[in-house]
């Protein structure tokens, strides 16, 4: 026995236009239809229990007319219970009570917005580490011009500030950065060909450069006149302008001031490099480099200014004052009395001030020639000096 009604068929037959649907017609149909329904409900049941919904809803039931290939049901998905009416000439009639709305007004109604059309576009959010500024980007405000209403003090005080955090390492960073420098300031052959070897070559070291970089300043400013360790430093620093895949430019002319106590005895121009180049230029220029003079810190010297020249070739172009500035600082080493005196001046030794003058030698000399008088000495250090 069917649970459906026969005229229920009948009024679904008669909403498709059919209207001369026999009774014999309609019972042979109705096992069919009553099929039909059965398979599409025990689906949506399925689709029900899969989502998780504690009750069928119209959702699930397209859900299941989709999975069979057929049409969705319109107009039963809205929010909010259906409201049926009874027919008032068969009250075993039910219709759904839809709103009823003027004509005219439908067609004078103005018409809706277009919807946009879903697209991509790609923008730079940072290049280098900083915010380029293009509408897409949000503008950086000063954060003086940002003002609170409320000016009550307890409310104020209540308020836990943290602090600004720009730059975050991992627990991995944070225990490659103690164990590197560990290595660094070891006595362990092994241990600090390893560290140097992944300096040189590990691609993602990147967030680590500023504190490598600030870790080789301060290390050489508190040295203690160690040589051995000044040349792990140093090392270490030739390590990372090796490195190909990070940018040590960015920390090569970063612009400060450079303190007078880290390099020679006397004050430097207070807009110098603060980063890498002071602490290479310290063990160049260094007055004292070891404990006991006898040892060869002149290696070291040689190590570093081969470092200096590594920069200005490798960042001249980009940077042109880098070359200005560290032929200025060699040449105040050299021609100060105060630097002379107090021992500044040594790290140039005579094979490098000789190499110097002959390389000024081959440059201006023969420019130079035509104006020099007969009584004039003409031997080269005489000429340049």
């Amino acid at each position: 026995m069917s649970m459906l009604r026969p005229e229920t068929l009948q009024v679904v037959a008669q909403s498709l236009g059919l209207d001369d649907l026999s009774p014999t017609c309609v019972q042979e149909l109705l096992p069919e239809v009553e099929l039909r329904v059965r398979e599409v409900i025990q689906d949506a049941l399925k689709f029900q229990r899969h989502s998780r919904r504690a009750q069928l809803d119209p959702t699930h039931i397209n859900q299941a007319l989709q999975a069979r290939n057929l049409e969705s049901l319109y107009g039963f998905t809205a929010p909010g219970a259906v409201k049926y009416r009874q027919c008032e000439e068969r009250e075993t009639l039910f219709f759904a009570e839809d709103e009823e709305l003027e004509l005219a007004e439908v067609l004078n109604a103005p018409l809706g917005q277009i919807p946009l059309q879903p697209m991509l576009n790609v923008h730079w959010l940072a290049v280098d580490g900083v915010q380029p500024l293009i509408p897409e980007n949000e503008s950086i405000e000063d954060d003086s011009t940002c003002h609170t209403s409320i000016k009550d003090e307890a409310f104020v005080n209540s308020v836990d500030r943290k602090p600004l955090v720009k730059h975050v390492l991992t627990e991995e960073m944070q225990l490659y950065y103690t164990k590197v420098t560990e290595a660094v300031k070891s006595d362990d052959f092994e241990l600090q060909r390893a560290a140097f070897s992944s300096l040189a070559r590990d691609p993602g070291i990147h967030q680590l450069l500023p504190y490598f970089s600030r870790f080789i300043y301060e290390e050489v400013k508190h040295s203690n006149h160690d040589l051995s360790l000044l040349f792990s430093l140093m090392r270490a620093c030739r390590c990372l302008l090796v490195n190909q895949n990070l940018h040590v430019e960015l920390y090569v002319s970063s612009e400060g001031y450079w303190p007078s106590s880290l390099l020679l005895a006397h004050p430097l121009p207070s807009n110098w490099l603060h980063q890498l180049i002071p602490a290479i230029l310290t063990c160049v220029l260094g007055k004292q480099l070891c404990e006991n003079p006898a040892d060869d810190h002149w290696a070291l010297r040689k190590y570093a200014a081969q470092l200096v020249a590594q920069i200005c070739e490798r960042y001249g172009e980009t940077y042109a004052n880098i070359q200005a500035r560290v032929s200025k600082t060699y040449h105040k080493a050299i021609t100060d009395p105060v630097s002379l005196d107090r021992g500044a001046s040594p790290s140039l030794s005579p094979p490098a001030l000789q190499d110097i003058v002959t390389l000024l030698y081959d440059a201006f000399g023969e420019s130079l020639l035509p104006y020099i008088r007969p009584e004039q000495p003409t031997s080269m250090l005489d000429l340049c000096l």
